[in-house]
């Protein structure tokens, strides 16, 4: 679900304090826009801006389904938009669960590879 080495691989890009900000930023603005996610025309906007986003915090599930429903949305086709919300928030509750310093510092491979699955 979490890609800990990419969580990682970006505090150690922008420093402690500044990723304590883009985790904060990022939670708070996915959440704003998952909640507000509707079909229509900008649908595929969106869904591509949230894969985008999710990608580069290693929410890896969200980033794969956002992906798919963007190519469906493009396509005409019904996204299943409850399934992007309680994949953000399932995703969000484990990142708050381990607490973020302990998502850096997985306890194995195991760990990695097993949160990394959808």
């Amino acid at each position: 679900m979490i890609d800990w080495t990419r969580l990682a691989a970006l505090a150690d890009e922008v420093g402690q304090d500044d990723f304590d900000d883009v985790v904060d930023l990022f939670l708070t603005d996915t959440a704003d826009t998952v909640d507000a996610l509707l079909p229509g025309p900008g649908l595929p906007d969106r869904l591509h801006y949230l894969k985008g986003s999710a990608a580069t915090l290693g929410f890896v599930a969200l980033a794969r389904l956002c992906g798919r429903a963007e190519q469906t949305a493009l396509a005409g086709g019904a996204v299943d938009l409850a399934a992007i919300r309680d994949t953000f928030r399932a995703s969000r509750d484990l990142l708050m669960e381990t607490g973020q310093t302990a998502a850096l510092t997985p306890t194995g491979p195991d760990q990695i590879r097993n949160s990394a699955r959808i």
